[in-house]
């Protein structure tokens, strides 16, 4: 299958890339992805940074599922697992079928 192959019959495609994260700053990536979330009737799928090629296009639904999510992280109720990533350690947390992993020093 070419690489293109699963955009086949959307109307448009989101590629996030890493523009959602703002080193230091949860708040500002919160807002950055709610700011998606309201022009989430304007594409069908998202094509974010840093996924494997066979789990692409990612359903614009995972975007309400990191409002509600990251809400829970800033305002304390969800904390997540240490976990070691290739840029430093942080905190992991799953919440519906995708999830976050931050620094609890940068909230």
């Amino acid at each position: 299958m070419h690489r293109c192959e699963y955009l086949r019959g959307c109307r448009a495609a989101v590629l996030s890339g890493d523009n959602a994260a703002v080193p230091g700053s949860r708040p500002a990536f919160y807002a950055n992805v709610r700011r998606l979330q309201e022009v989430a009737d304007r594409f069908d799928v998202l094509l974010p940074a840093h996924a494997e090629l066979p789990a692409l296009p990612y359903p614009k639904d995972l975007i309400a599922e990191l409002v509600e999510g990251i809400a829970l992280i800033l305002d304390g109720t969800l904390v997540g697992q240490p976990e070691k990533t290739a840029i430093g350690e942080g905190l992991r947390c799953e919440f519906g079928s995708t999830g976050v992993t931050y620094r609890s020093d940068r909230l």
